[in-house]
């Protein structure tokens, strides 16, 4: 590509010597540089040219044609930029700048492209305008490779906010602080690594409910009225579904035949008990009608693991007494709980069947 050099505003014959001295060694013989408008055919093959003939108060540029001797690229030097070297296109009308380089800035004004594998920045503050920085840029086909942010910490290991292309999801690999809310889509939330253990918040739109789930379950459900519902907390349920006899003058097992209700299937109906499978403090009730006889007493209680821990004792006075007790207690793992009738009187009683008569009821409350 031909050069051409506009002298005019330089000391012309000390700049022209310059150049002119150092392509005559080992340059073509048709190497000839002069003002502008004069035409260089060869190779310029300039070591060192030195411009400080240049009138402070002058431009020099530098120009860069076509093969057609068309000028294309421009790089001025002086005061014209503001005492700046300044390389830009030119379309034969107007100048596009590109880079400026001033006394402590460099500034590029066009696309600036990196070919290396490697772009190392020391500086200390890196800012940017755009609002979105894109990485794997260019990548087509099926993605296989994490991208995110590292941030290196010396003796400590290094820290990552990433985007993990195998489980398909952020993560953020040193913990996170949230200084505002974090939203949720309708639907999602928050779960552990195999999400079979998660919070989330309104199901289905407008819900305002919050969902607590563990093994895929829901195990606690926050409504918008601020109600809380145990789904899966301890609760059970037995009642007499046959009258059943109990002899005087002592206590009885009720037997206990029918499930009321049972949350955890704890109510074993075989045995007549209900039998707890988690550790907590319970809250137990309970309800005896006996076919009684006037001025005797009769009684019932909790019992457990075959030993009482409450009773409740009265005196007749009619043909029908109707019993009840209740009772907190802090229960392990398989321990069982029974009601037993107590009767004062000479021969056997009928205890009454039916749910409102003759039952068992207990749940879990911490």
């Amino acid at each position: 590509m031909p050069t051409y050099v506009n002298a005019s505003q330089f000391d012309t014959s000390s700049f022209e010597n310059k150049v002119e001295t150092a392509v005559t060694t080992g340059a073509a013989s048709d190497d000839v540089v002069k003002k502008a408008g004069d035409t260089m055919t060869g190779t310029l093959n300039v070591p060192t040219v030195n411009l400080t003939s240049v009138n402070p108060s002058d431009t020099a540029t530098f120009f860069g044609t076509d093969d057609s001797g068309n000028s294309t690229l421009h790089m001025r030097i002086g005061n014209g930029v503001n005492d700046k070297i300044q390389i830009e296109s030119w379309n034969g009308s107007s100048a596009t700048s590109l880079m400026e380089v001033g006394q402590t800035t460099v500034t590029i004004k066009g696309d600036l492209v990196v070919s290396g594998t490697t772009t190392t920045i020391n500086s200390e503050t890196l800012e940017v305008a755009d609002n979105y920085i894109i990485l794997n840029s260019g990548l087509t086909g099926s993605p296989t490779l994490d991208a995110g942010i590292r941030v290196e910490r010396g003796s400590e290991s290094d820290a990552e906010f990433k985007w993990n292309e195998t489980e398909d999801k952020w993560e953020a690999d040193n913990g996170l602080i949230v200084g505002g809310n974090i939203r949720a889509a309708v639907g999602s939330g928050l779960s552990d690594a195999d999400e079979d253990t998660y919070i989330t918040v309104e199901e289905i739109a407008d819900e305002n409910t919050i969902h607590f789930y563990t093994s895929e379950s829901e195990r606690v459900k926050i409504d918008n009225t601020g109600n809380v519902d145990f789904n899966k907390q301890s609760a059970a349920g037995m009642y007499l579904s046959t009258n059943q006899n109990i002899s005087a003058g002592t206590y009885t097992k009720i037997n206990l035949d029918t499930v009321d209700f049972d949350r955890r299937n704890e109510a074993d109906t075989t045995n007549h008990r209900i039998v707890v499978n988690k550790s907590g403090i319970y809250i137990i009730t309970a309800g005896i009608t006996i076919d009684a006889k006037a001025d005797y007493r009769f009684g019932v209680a909790i019992y457990r693991n075959g030993s009482p821990k409450a009773r409740h004792i009265m005196s007749s006075k009619t043909s029908t007494i109707y019993l009840t007790i209740s009772t907190i207690l802090e229960l392990d793992d398989d321990d069982y709980i029974e009601i037993y009738g107590y009767n004062e009187y000479t021969s056997d009683v009928t205890v009454s069947y039916g749910s409102a008569k003759t039952w068992l009821r207990m749940a879990k409350i911490s």
